[in-house]
């Protein structure tokens, strides 16, 4: 294979190898993040005065709790409508889908770049044996088959990168609307509660 397809190889086995620990990674983390969310929520349902949800805010690092702590902080400042509190729980909730977010920049690099670079190598190893039967002024087999294995191989490395990288995206993306939409519906409850106390 000639420099140019091997170079191809390290940096799609770079990537690959990237998606598959960034998408592990984030699949941990994000259920985690839901496991401890619907926990957290679980309490808050049961939380029947705005003292009781103050008291919960205190203890808790979750997504829910972040979000109860700033609704909490600015309702202790006083002079603060729902509208306000609103926003900042808008505000607070955009940090935690931040948080959630982390490291899917990785995967939709690799799911982006993974194909093109394959199928860069694809035209390449085609090249290759067309200049290779022009240099020869053979076509067999033996003067096409290695910079066509080459290319075929990148084309393979490039979808093993992107394929889990795509997966992974996926789910991250499910898991961190979820985990958005069950804090803006509870937001809501929060303040109801914290401004009726």
């Amino acid at each position: 294979m000639s420099p140019v397809a091997n170079g191809l190889l390290v940096v799609l086995f770079i990537m690959t190898t990237a998606a598959l620990f960034v998408g592990a990674l984030k699949g941990l983390q994000l259920t985690r993040f839901v496991r401890a969310q619907r926990r957290f929520l679980e309490r808050a349902n049961e939380a029947a005065s705005a003292e009781a949800l103050i008291q919960l805010s205190s203890g808790a690092d979750d997504p829910g709790a972040s979000v109860l702590k700033q609704l909490v902080r600015r309702l202790e400042r006083g002079n603060v409508g729902p509208e306000q509190l609103r926003g900042v729980a808008q505000q607070a909730i955009a940090v935690q889908q931040r948080r959630a977010a982390s490291l899917t920049s990785v995967l939709t690099a690799v799911a982006a770049t993974g194909p093109l670079l394959g199928l860069f190598g694809t035209v390449w190893g085609i090249i290759e044996a067309f200049m290779a039967v022009d240099t020869v002024k053979s076509s067999s087999i033996s003067v096409i088959a290695p910079p066509m294995g080459g290319a075929l191989l990148t084309t393979a490395f490039g979808l093993m990168g992107a394929i889990p990288a795509i997966l992974a995206m996926q789910f991250a993306e499910r898991q961190i609307d979820e985990l958005v939409d069950d804090l803006e519906a509870s937001s809501q409850t929060w303040i109801g509660l914290l401004l009726g106390r």
